[in-house]
């Protein structure tokens, strides 16, 4: 049996660089990126049969269609094609997503793409999160916050697996030695 991994290969990726922007909306980043891609890849907009994005914008105001916004302006015509919001690990499950779909044959080329802009936690922004994915009666009134909420999987983590808080240490290290060699880390 064939594997999805000898299907399916990474043509190319682009990563903006990383920085506040404030001259620029969420979707002209989307775009930036885009434009960026296209400049760099050996693809054409014509080559490309699946998109998938992430939510376009603020917590306050997203925009779930932006996929349709930038079908728009790539000018394809994609058989595949999604918003995804999975959190932290929404760029891992848009790869994940676009191997299945090629391996399927729902598509032979997917642009993942992702792009936005933050609130500052000093602008309402911390708040803003916490309201997005906190429960509005249960943990809203009770002042639940992101970095309580990560406290508490953790507290849970070591609990289920025995793990002591150096273990953790020891992770976010190694996490920050990995930074120091990358150019672009902020």
């Amino acid at each position: 049996m064939t594997s999805v991994s000898e299907k399916v290969a990474k043509a190319g990726a682009f990563d903006y660089q990383a920085g506040r922007y404030p001259e620029m909306d969420a979707f002209d980043l989307f775009r930036g990126v885009l434009k960026g891609a296209m400049r760099e890849w050996p693809v054409r907009p014509q080559d490309i049969d699946g998109l998938l994005t992430h939510p376009c914008g603020y917590v306050s105001h997203p925009d779930n269609y932006v996929h349709d916004r930038l079908v728009s302006e790539l000018g394809i015509r994609p058989t595949f094609l999604e918003t995804v919001n999975m959190g932290g690990q929404t760029y891992l499950a848009m790869v994940n997503r676009a191997s299945l779909a090629i391996s399927a044959g729902q598509c032979s080329a997917v642009l993942c793409m992702a792009g936005g802009k933050f609130l500052k936690p000093s602008a309402g922004g911390g708040e803003m999160m916490a309201r997005a994915i906190s429960h509005p009666n249960l943990e809203v009134p009770y002042g639940t916050f992101i970095p309580a909420l990560y406290g508490l999987i953790a507290t849970q983590f070591m609990h289920e697996r025995n793990v002591k808080p150096e273990d953790l240490a020891r992770v976010a290290v190694a996490a920050r030695k990995w930074a120091l060699i990358n150019p672009k880390a902020r």
